[in-house]
């Protein structure tokens, strides 16, 4: 009876250790931010081992008293036999249970930590791309601080000559006033009058001379407030980056455009191969608006063999009072050219036959340059 109640409050304690156990780590699956001391992780390893070993035993133990060979009738009494047999079935299950939940929550606290593992990668790759951007930021604005430099070291070179021009004419005009004070006697003696005209000249061009680099300090700080008020829009561009390139495509475009024009390399067809029957001495006409100066291209292809010309005429009067009417005679497959200016065109083909030379068939191209 002594073995059986020893055993039996041996298996109690454990029981109540490994809930014991069972209890901490629930609450660090639960919470594991707030972390576990490493004494304690060492304490549950310790406590998990010794429960293993201890279950090992047990089986161990539940094995070699159920076989044949270490049992005796003699020392078994019938009535001791059964609630020990159940005893160890229960134990062994409960130690079953138990490996079974630790295996559950060490899978558990590994998944979670694995979770958790990622996530730190992943802030860790954000962090670098991070840096890598602001490195590139730092890279672009330590370039612009260098030019920025070398304005300032050039605004300073000029502040520098200029102050030094200023101190050269400040010598010349002390020089001038030590030679009137010390030739005050001479002039009186020889003609005080044009003397004193003469001073009173130079004095007023000492004036306007002190007036003149007044007016050059003043546009040289002038000059200084600009630099600084372009320094700002500068510093102002970088921080806000309101133009985009759709802007800049933008205005490319239209100076090109611009460009084209000036160089009259723009063009509009208005008519093109445009067939027309006339009889003797018609004429056809085409009216178009033009908005810009350049010239007309008219090119005629006529099908009377009898009279291989054409005639063509343009005539306009723009707003500000220029009329213009000319006419060309071209031969067959021949071409015109027109000057125009802005206003509303209207182009003139005819084949000038007589009654008894019939008319004409035509092809027209009408083209404007501008």
């Amino acid at each position: 009876m002594t073995e059986k109640k020893t055993e039996t409050e041996e298996l109690l304690e454990k029981l109540s250790k490994t809930e014991e156990l069972l209890g901490k780590i629930s609450k660090y699956l639960e919470d594991p931010n707030k972390g576990v001391e490493t004494n304690k992780e060492r304490e549950l390893q310790i406590d998990i081992a010794k429960l293993q070993a201890d279950s090992a035993r047990m089986s161990e133990r539940k094995v070699n008293e159920t076989k044949p060979s270490e049992t005796k009738p003699s020392e078994t009494k019938p009535s001791e036999t059964k609630p020990r047999r159940m005893s160890r079935k229960s134990v062994a299950v409960a130690l079953g249970i138990i490996c079974i939940l630790l295996i559950a929550c060490l899978g558990g606290a590994v998944a979670y930590y694995t979770v958790k593992l990622n996530d730190k990668e992943n802030q860790i790759n954000s962090a670098n791309n991070t840096i890598s951007q602001l490195n590139a930021t730092l890279t672009v604005q330590n370039s612009t601080i260098w030019s920025l430099n070398e304005i300032i070291t050039n605004l300073t070179n000029k502040e520098n000559q200029l102050q030094t021009w200023l101190d050269e004419n400040e010598t010349l005009l002390n020089q001038t006033q030590t030679w009137l004070n010390g030739n005050v006697t001479l002039l009186l003696a020889e003609n005080i009058t044009s003397y004193e005209a003469q001073i009173s000249s130079l004095n007023a061009q000492i004036a306007q001379l002190k007036t003149w680099l007044s007016g050059n300090v003043t546009a040289y700080q002038n000059e200084i407030a600009l630099y600084d008020n372009q320094v700002n829009q500068y510093n102002n561009y970088v921080a806000d980056h309101h133009h985009t390139d759709e802007d800049y495509d933008a205005l490319s475009s239209q100076n090109a455009n611009l460009i084209n024009i000036t160089n009259l390399a723009k063009s509009i067809v208005w008519e093109d191969n445009d067939s027309i029957q006339q009889p003797a001495g018609q004429y056809t006409n085409w009216t178009e608006s033009v908005n810009y100066a350049g010239y007309v291209s008219v090119w005629v292809q006529s099908s009377n063999a009898s009279t291989p010309v054409a005639h063509v005429a343009v005539t306009y009067s723009t707003l500000y009072g220029v009329s213009f009417s000319q006419e060309i005679v071209v031969s067959v497959g021949g071409k015109a050219v027109f000057p125009v200016l802005p206003s509303n065109i209207t182009v003139f083909v005819g084949n000038g036959n007589l009654g008894f030379e019939g008319g004409a068939s035509e092809t027209v191209t009408i083209t404007y340059f501008y």
